[in-house]
């Protein structure tokens, strides 16, 4: 009581009930503030997807083969299909990519071009045994081939 008498003396009756109500609306704000539903907060994460990725192995060859183009080049750069195997690029590169083949037997169409967009895929069926290499028009270092029906 001798404190609340001495606060009275020191800052007013009217002063302190405006102190006394600003601390009670921190207090309420924090308490509002802290106990926010999680739920409801906006969460960003940030999702690496591998550059590389192995095939699961099969006895023989793949059936199927997934070659990822990033920004480091084609992952795996270079494998074994089976005749009528299927070989599939994935654009994991951040844009567009430009797949072009400069080297086939001479059945497939010359310096054969497709485009992919971000984060779509492009597909192949190996019908014809031979070596098929390609690269990344933006960026012709980034080099690749598979062997179709044997070849390493």
């Amino acid at each position: 009581m001798k404190l609340l008498n001495g606060l009275v003396n020191r800052f007013g009756k009217n002063n302190l009930i405006v102190i006394a109500m600003i601390i009670l609306l921190i207090i309420l704000a924090i308490g509002i503030l802290g106990t926010s539903n999680p739920s409801k907060k906006q969460v960003n994460k940030t999702v690496k997807i591998p550059v590389s990725a192995t095939p699961t192995p099969t006895p023989y060859k793949q059936e199927v083969w997934t070659i990822m183009v990033g920004n480091k080049g084609f992952s795996p750069a270079a494998m074994n299909v089976s005749l009528n195997g299927r070989v599939d690029f994935v654009n994991l590169a951040g844009k567009p990519v430009s797949i072009v083949f400069i080297e086939a037997p001479d059945f497939f169409p010359k310096n054969f071009t497709f485009d992919i967009a971000l984060g779509q895929s492009y597909y192949l069926t190996a019908t014809q045994s031979g070596k098929f290499t390609f690269i990344n028009k933006d960026n012709p270092a980034q080099k690749g081939f598979f062997f179709v029906g044997g070849g390493f």
